[in-house]
């Protein structure tokens, strides 16, 4: 009896949630359900779907109503860029339909997934998600064979003309893989994709917060313009704010009164992500008055942000070796206190103030040189 009662719960299940696409019975990957991205697309842009006769015609229209659901992406930090980039070239590649493949640079929180994800809705094409953290070879052949797939059925379905390099019809037929993290794929894992991206079966938008010209593979690098995402300014911040207390029904039920913002904005310090955990941790802790006082008291600290062998190990330095340089002093001790408080190497900064004064100080002061010098033999 028990054994009769699992094939049947199996039989069911694979009825409802089945392992391979309704439609072309190609294997579903993560993130979908019933039937596969490519088909999706694909049966959005005709009128009627034609599909097997196999009981599933209401959950397959509920998937299709989710799948084809409005994005509102002026929630999100994308908008931010999406909204002030008028006449950027980015823009108008998603306007006219025409996108090659491109790495979107910056830190976190600034939204390099969700501006992806904009443009996969504005152009109405299958968006294939991998994480470089969890997905290798295997997966991204998958997703290519899927475009392949996907490209060949809008062939027959649009004609099998090609009216010229990068235009419209033949770039619409491109499902967009985004890649996040992709600095973390090997040099055989970005290799995998070399093809796919010069062939145009795919249109590859990669996501990382590390120097592409370091960690990616330059022919990659060749094939794929470079845009980088700076940290959100203040304006975009508190319109984020204004949109997470107006429009979030959780938020709204909580009759919220924002007195001040300088304490949420410096502790966020441009990052979008960070800024709504802010109002999360807040809000959860009861507290429905929000000023700067409040705020300090239930963060407490606020880690710096840094790293001591990456990008921006560097670019403290050098803006604190610049600001010497430029007669700058508060600047100086802004960036020597950054390092320390982020706990960086003494010997590392030391050194580094013996270079200057040599090497930017110079004749100007030779008692520089000295006073460095002495410094550092004394502590080190």
């Amino acid at each position: 009896m028990l054994s009769i009662l699992s094939t049947c719960k199996h039989a069911i299940l694979e009825v409802l949630f089945p392992s391979c696409c309704v439609v072309c019975g190609s294997k579903l990957i993560e993130e979908e359900r019933i039937i596969c991205s490519s088909c999706v697309a694909h049966i959005a842009r005709t009128e009627h779907a034609i599909l097997p006769d196999n009981g599933i015609d209401m959950l397959f229209a509920d998937w299709m109503r989710k799948e084809r659901r409005h994005v509102h992406y002026e929630h999100g930090a994308a908008f931010a860029y999406y909204n002030r980039a008028r006449g950027h070239m980015l823009r108008q590649m998603i306007e006219r339909g025409n996108l090659s493949s491109f790495i979107l640079w910056g830190p976190p929180g600034v939204g390099k997934t969700t501006l992806a994800r904009i443009i996969a809705h504005q152009l109405e094409r299958p968006f294939y998600t991998l994480s470089a953290v969890t997905s290798g070879v295997k997966e991204v052949r998958e997703v290519i064979e899927k475009a392949k797939r996907y490209a060949t059925m809008n062939s027959g379905l649009f004609g099998s003309q090609e009216s010229g390099f990068g235009t419209q019809s033949t770039d619409s037929r491109r499902a967009i893989l985004f890649i996040d993290e992709i600095h973390r794929f090997s040099k055989s894992q970005q290799d995998s994709l070399l093809g796919a991206v010069e062939e145009g079966t795919i249109t590859l938008i990669g996501a990382t917060t590390e120097n592409p010209s370091f960690e990616v593979i330059t022919p990659l690098l060749s094939r794929c313009q470079v845009y980088v995402l700076k940290h959100l300014e203040k304006a975009d911040l508190l319109e984020l704010l204004d949109r997470a207390l107006t429009k979030d029904e959780h938020l709204r039920s909580l009759n919220i009164e924002l007195r001040e913002t300088e304490s949420m904005l410096r502790y966020s310090g441009g990052d979008a992500r960070k800024l709504l955990n802010i109002i999360e941790l807040v809000t959860n802790a009861g507290v429905n008055i929000l000023d700067n006082e409040t705020v300090t008291k239930q963060l407490q600290q606020n880690p710096v942000a840094y790293d001591k062998d990456g990008e921006l190990h560097y670019d403290i330095i050098s803006a604190f070796i610049k600001s010497i340089r430029g007669s700058d002093p508060d600047a100086a001790l802004y960036w020597l206190a950054r390092m320390v408080a982020a706990g960086e190497d003494p010997k590392f900064i030391a050194r580094r103030l013996v270079i200057s004064a040599s090497e930017d100080i110079g004749l100007a002061n030779p008692n520089a040189l000295l006073l460095a010098n002495a410094a550092f033999l004394v502590h080190f």
